[in-house]
């Protein structure tokens, strides 16, 4: 319990705001993820000194090397205030050196760790997606790169397309443009509508797996909707490649409202794979059809235990018609790892099997 304690203090201290939700709560967005480490050791205040330091002196050395974006202000109908450039507010301004590329550019909000614009294409008229990286500085560049690394090499309907990335004359990545989200539809959904959209899901990450990649922030602000309804999976910055030289220092994101339990006590319940997106998937799963999260509390302490150590409540007590699909959420949210659905491709045919039977 101290282990724990200490790692969700560090979890709160380094991750960013959590929204925490109790059981019986209405969804509220979660678009901050938290990243502990997993298996090492916190280090004291000399040695986070000292990376400081480090960083600082890594940044003063390429500053020449690199290019630092100007900004321009991005205006809503009731801005007028000329622009004001800080670190702060850097998420209200969009880089002058990608304006020969896009107009018509509106902010539309954080994913992982990059602020999202909105802006038409000037070469043909297409509405697009610009991610911009939140702050310019190694970690941040790593992380952004990384994301680019995995994104662009995935091609399926079911994740958001990467349609341009580049690091000059600033980096950025832009991808076709979805407008919707399953955090924003009214919970919960009818269990043939919840079924068929985490169907979807699945198939994507299925294809994400075979090609060596899981994605441990699965969640439903990550889950974009198009206009007809078809879900897809976006930012793949929290992505593992599936590669035990990766395994061995990877540095796990998540959400922890969403988060499985190995992602929570790694030491207890082992390292993250791909049965760590099924996990959280049920989770997204459970509170389509019942309108709640299966895990919550009033502290980040008190959700973490409960998602190492609570059984959730069964999905029909709020949605007796989610009884159709209880067996395949409850599986999913299986602490043990073992106990779940070893691979997407095992949890897909579970899915198929509900869908046969939905149409006798």
């Amino acid at each position: 319990m101290i282990g724990l304690i200490v790692l969700l203090a560090v979890i709160a201290l380094g991750g960013g705001a959590y929204y925490l939700r109790k059981r019986r709560g209405a969804p509220v967005p979660e678009d901050e993820p938290a990243n502990p480490a997993q298996g090492v050791p916190e280090p004291g205040p000399h040695v986070v000194t000292k990376a400081a330091s480090a960083l600082k002196s890594a940044v003063e050395k390429t500053r020449s090397l690199v290019t630092i974006p100007s900004f321009r202000t991005v205006l809503s109908d009731t801005q007028d205030a000329e622009p004001k450039p800080s670190v702060t507010d850097q998420k209200n301004y969009f880089p002058r050196e990608l304006e020969n590329k896009y107009t018509e550019i509106t902010f539309v909000g954080r994913g992982g760790i990059a602020w999202v614009f909105s802006a038409i294409r000037k070469t043909d008229g297409t509405k697009v997606a610009v991610k911009i990286p939140i702050s310019f500085d190694e970690v941040t560049g790593k992380c952004f790169l990384n994301e680019i690394a995995a994104w662009e090499t995935l091609r399926h309907e079911n994740i958001v397309e990467v349609t341009a990335v580049n690091i000059l004359p600033v980096p950025y990545v832009e991808m076709e443009f979805v407008p919707g989200s399953l955090e924003a539809l009214d919970k919960p959904l009818p269990v043939w509508k919840a079924v068929h959209l985490i169907t979807l899901v699945v198939d994507g990450l299925r294809y994400a797996h075979e090609h060596g990649f899981i994605h441990r922030d699965i969640k439903p602000h990550n889950i974009l909707l198009t206009a007809e309804l078809v879900p897809k999976i976006t930012d793949w910055g929290m992505s593992k490649v599936l590669a035990a030289e990766v395994k061995k220092s990877s540095v796990a994101g998540f959400s922890l409202s969403y988060a499985a339990p190995e992602q929570v006590s790694p030491s207890e319940f082992g390292r993250t794979d791909e049965r760590t997106d099924i996990y959280q998937l049920g989770v997204v799963f459970y509170e389509l059809v019942t309108g709640s999260i299966p895990f919550g509390g009033e502290s980040i302490v008190e959700v973490g235990n409960a998602i190492l150590r609570e059984t959730p409540t069964a999905p029909s007590e709020y949605n007796p018609d989610a009884q159709a699909v209880e067996k395949i959420i409850l599986r999913c949210l299986e602490k043990d790892p073992k106990k779940r659905y070893q691979s997407a491709a095992e949890l897909l045919d579970a899915l198929h099997g509900y869908l046969d039977e939905d149409d006798e």
